[in-house]
């Protein structure tokens, strides 16, 4: 293998680890929605604190927070009423 061929295989390689590690780094933070039976306007309750970045919440009756005020989330579940109760 040549010298320059070395050496842009090793650039990648850092490139590829830097990437790497910047990814271990990043916060994921999940959300889990327990729907509500009721109609109408419902907001979200946190229900305890996160446990390791998994945040947990009730829909309840009337108006407040919604999902966006809890700030960002890297994934979201949140099933229906009936797939909840199955």
């Amino acid at each position: 293998m040549n010298m320059t061929r070395a050496l842009s295989i090793r650039k990648r390689v850092k490139r590829l680890e830097a990437v790497r590690r910047k990814q271990e780094k990043a916060v994921v933070r999940e959300a889990y929605i327990k729907p509500s039976p009721f109609t109408g306007p419902t907001h979200l309750e946190l229900n305890g604190p996160p446990v390791d970045g998994r945040f947990y919440f009730r829909e309840v009756p009337g108006v407040g927070p919604t999902l966006k005020d809890f700030g960002e989330f890297t994934y979201i579940w949140s099933p229906t009423y009936d797939e909840d109760n199955f």
